[in-house]
C-alpha cells in the first residue's frame, strides 16, 4: 500500500495508526533516503503503541529502548556497513516475542532480517513524501493494511 504524505505531522499520523496495529514480536523495518522521515515516522509509532516515551534520532546510538505497554528497541544502522549475523541473533535476544523492533536503515542487513517483518520505505516527492507499507507475512500484512 502507498500513500502521499504531505507533512512531518502527517507522518507522524500515519506512524500513530502503524503503531496501533502492531503487537509483540513485531519487526518494522525503514528505509530512506537521509532526511527522508524515518525517525519522524517512529515517533508516530511509538505514540499509537501507547507510549509516552521521548523519540530522539539514534544516529550514534545504535539501540535506544523505549517503555510502553509493549517495550520498543529502535535499532539505528546507519553506521552498519555489512550483513553481520551477530544483528540477527541481537534481534532474537533482544525483542523476542515480548518487544516491538522498529529498524532505521533495515535494508544493511538484508537477509539478517526476520521473514515475517513489516516494510517501510520512504521516498522524497517534491515538498513531502511517498510511503510504501508491504508486509512480508499473513498477519503482519493483514494488520498493516488496517493501518494504511
Amino acid at each position: 500500500m502507498t500513500v502521499r504524505v504531505p507533512t512531518a505531522e502527517a507522518m507522524v499520523s500515519l506512524g500513530e495508526s502503524l503503531g496501533g496495529v502492531l503487537a509483540a514480536g513485531d519487526v518494522v523495518s525503514l528505509t530512506g533516503d537521509l532526511g527522508a522521515g524515518k525517525t519522524t515516522m517512529i515517533r508516530g509509532i511509538v505514540r499509537g503503541t501507547g507510549s509516552n516515551a521521548r523519540v530522539r534520532s539514534p544516529s550514534f546510538m545504535r539501540l535506544t529502548e523505549y517503555a510502553g505497554p509493549v517495550p520498543l528497541y529502535h535499532f539505528d544502522l546507519y553506521r552498519v556497513e555489512a550483513a553481520d549475523p551477530e544483528w540477527a541473533a541481537t534481534l532474537d535476544d533482544v525483542v523476542g516475542d515480548e518487544g516491538i523492533a522498529l529498524i532505521e536503515w533495515g535494508e544493511r542487513i538484508g537477509d539478517l532480517l526476520p521473514p515475517e517483518r513489516i516494510e517501510v520505505t520512504i521516498d522524497f516527492e517534491g515538498e513531502g513524501r511517498v510511503v510504501a507499507v508491504t508486509a512480508t507475512g499473513a498477519d503482519t500484512g493483514r494488520r498493516a493494511d488496517a493501518a494504511v
